[in-house]
């Protein structure tokens, strides 16, 4: 090889290595933290809708309260998330949503308090409500 081409190749190498191993040799980014009282709402395990949870029992904790709570109704129909199609989802969430309403509806005469705080409908079919324990039995 004559001189000048061997000058080029390094200072090819030169300038490659100090360019690639910049990004090759950086940190990973950081992933964020949730804050404490998020991370202490983790469930132990994935709850799925084969786990033999059954709508009509309520949870033993409520069983006996008193006084407002909080709490989460799984409704039947199935969450629209569960269905394949834009159309079929489209179908589905309507009737989710319908079934809420209805739920929504009952509950609202049925309890001497009764607040909605959320409803779900995509990967859930739920009413979050706060309610008086009393008329959870």
């Amino acid at each position: 090889m004559n001189r000048r081409s061997l000058t080029a190749l390094a200072g090819a190498v030169m300038l490659l290595s100090s360019v690639i191993p910049a990004p090759v040799f950086a940190a990973a980014p950081q992933r964020p933290q949730l804050p404490q009282s998020a991370r202490d709402l983790k469930v132990d395990k994935p709850v799925r809708g084969t786990d033999g949870v059954r709508p009509t029992v309520l949870a033993a904790s409520l069983r006996g309260a008193v006084g407002q709570r909080d709490v989460i109704i799984r409704l039947s129909q199935k969450p629209s998330a569960t269905v394949k199609g834009a159309a079929n989802q489209k179908a589905q969430n309507n009737k989710v949503k319908s079934q809420q309403a209805g739920f929504v509806g009952r509950a609202d005469k049925a309890a001497r308090s009764f607040t909605v705080l959320g409803q779900a409908s995509t990967t859930l079919n739920a009413v979050a409500a706060r309610v008086d324990a009393a008329s959870l039995n």
